[in-house]
């Protein structure tokens, strides 16, 4: 049974990134760059996607030592702003499509559970409940502007050139500010309202199903 929970976290977590950044793909040939077809990245194959760290080594050893916390990452899809038509308004579009991908597979699982079809603590039902807890952390922490997150993207859209490039300097430390506020217990914090409000709003609470996936 735990090798069955441990698959099934990891195939939600693939499939999760893969969409993510399949559609981060098929945002940017739709306005006009063709980098991700050529680059093999417009596909929901999972193998032109995956970052040997984020994909493969990290999220598995977390599954696989027990840890409570999942996390991981695709490789980015490749964008040429310069391909763009209108690149300010349109990396906007790119930056958002990643997350509102998730979410909207966080949306499908959830009414997928409250159909109420799926056997009451069964695996089948903690995937489900998994695929929304885990879909939710990956929107809303793709969110966050810090680059090089989504969220960093849709932000830079907002700013002027000057006001833009300066922004971008920050990326270098950037992983040390996700660092700080995963130890400080501050991205929890961010992500959780999103968690909760989902539990609220669409009055189910998957989040007992969820963990159980996890070990806990």
């Amino acid at each position: 049974m735990l090798l069955l929970k441990v698959i099934s976290a990891y195939i939600v977590l693939l499939g999760s990134v893969v969409f993510h950044e399949y559609f981060h793909a098929w945002m940017g040939k739709k306005l006009g760059d063709d980098s991700p077809p050529l680059l093999s990245r417009l596909t929901l194959d999972p193998r032109p996607h995956i970052d040997v760290i984020g994909t493969l080594i990290l999220p598995l050893f977390v599954l696989i030592s027990g840890s409570p916390v999942l996390i991981g990452w695709a490789k980015p899809v490749p964008i040429n702003p310069y391909n763009l038509k209108n690149p300010k308004k349109d990396m906007i579009l790119i930056g958002a499509s990643g997350p509102l991908t998730n979410f909207a597979l966080a949306l499908c699982f959830t009414l997928l559970l409250k159909t109420g079809i799926l056997p009451a603590n069964s695996l089948a039902e903690a995937f489900v409940a998994f695929a929304i807890f885990l879909n939710l952390i990956l929107a809303t922490f793709n969110l966050i502007p810090l680059p090089p997150l989504d969220g960093s993207h849709i932000l830079a859209g907002l700013l002027s050139a000057k006001a833009e490039t300066r922004y971008m300097q920050i990326q270098p430390y950037s992983i040390f500010i996700i660092i700080f506020l995963a130890l400080t217990g501050i991205l929890w914090m961010i992500i959780s309202p999103v968690i909760y409000f989902w539990v609220y709003f669409f009055r189910i609470n998957f989040l007992p199903q969820a963990l159980t996936l996890l070990g806990r």
